[in-house]
């Protein structure tokens, strides 16, 4: 399963999507990727959960992990490129164009600082326990550092997880 995650290329959507109440929809999507599965399996669509893969790149990578944490077991794998692994990372080192993204999904920077670190994947590295992760990251990622990936990969491993890392140099 690819969640369609149209990040900040899609920013003038995600406003309109967001304006009566910007904290809820990234937790919706999280559920809705769940959910979706959950359904592909379900209704006879000849999906298993033993075989399920979640992938995202950016923010998608940020729902594809979400969605792993939220609901242990039901995907196989999860496959991240350049994923937004701690959202308290984008306001200050992110690329100037972004820096304020999270603003509006999450909330105001640094005053909203406890919830970005409750949604971030980073912070839970447990969670991903049993399931093995594969992330892709450039090293010359201007929007989301690779350190996010490297640390990332660090702390599920050190949890006990399997995930695997692969840095592109110069991408």
């Amino acid at each position: 399963m690819k969640p369609r995650h149209g990040g900040s290329t899609s920013v003038a959507s995600i406003v309109a999507q967001i304006a009566a109440d910007a904290l809820e929809v990234p937790v919706e999507r999280i559920s809705h990727v769940a959910h979706g599965s959950t359904t592909t399996v379900s209704d006879g669509y000849g999906a298993y959960h033993s075989r399920s893969v979640v992938m995202g790149g950016s923010a998608g990578g940020f729902t594809a992990l979400s969605a792993v944490a939220s609901a242990p077991g039901l995907f196989s794998a999860a496959a991240t490129a350049y994923p937004v692994t701690d959202l308290a990372d984008l306001p200050v080192n992110s690329h100037r164009f972004e820096q304020h993204y999270t603003d509006l999904l999450v909330g105001p920077w640094p005053q909203a600082v406890d919830l970005y670190t409750a949604r971030s994947p980073i912070s839970w590295p447990e969670r991903f326990v049993g399931t093995p992760l594969l992330v892709l990251h450039g090293d010359a990622d201007p929007v989301v550092s690779v350190q996010q990936s490297i640390a990332f990969v660090d702390g599920v491993r050190r949890a006990g997880g399997e995930a695997q890392l692969h840095v592109y140099a110069g991408e």
